[in-house]
């Protein structure tokens, strides 16, 4: 009998832009403290990735898995390495319950923010799928 070897392979568009995880880093040093560029980013955008993290929940959204793009001297955040989504809200080891969600999104001061107003009209113009 001839046994078949099996291989994952994956593949995705180029995305071309900075590293997130290296522009925050130069600009901590940079400034000296904690706080982020926040100014230059599309919040229109982060808006509509903070709104996919919530309905894909993904689990390893981390600084080196997102490209910042820039389109006018605003940064838009572009998931390059989304193979951990869909995970559990909550998990847990032994009796400790951890959050499922994990995403670099949450950590910044744009988070703060209200949800852009063209975001708002956007999801609200969407047909209801629910009679809620």
């Amino acid at each position: 009998k001839k046994v078949y070897k099996r291989y994952v392979i994956q593949a995705s568009e180029t995305i071309v832009g900075a590293n997130t995880e290296e522009v925050l880093q130069k600009h901590l040093q940079a400034s000296g403290t904690d706080s982020h560029p926040s100014a230059q980013f599309d919040l229109d955008h982060f808006g509509v990735q903070i709104v996919m993290t919530l309905l894909s929940s993904p689990y390893d959204a981390k600084a080196d898995n997102f490209i910042l793009d820039s389109d006018e001297h605003r940064f838009r955040f572009m998931g390059i390495d989304n193979d951990c989504l869909f995970s559990p809200l909550i998990y847990r080891v032994k009796e400790v319950h951890f959050p499922g969600v994990r995403s670099l999104l949450y950590a910044l001061p744009m988070m703060h923010s209200a949800i852009p107003v063209t975001l708002k009209r956007q999801i609200l113009s969407l047909p209801r799928a629910l009679p809620f």
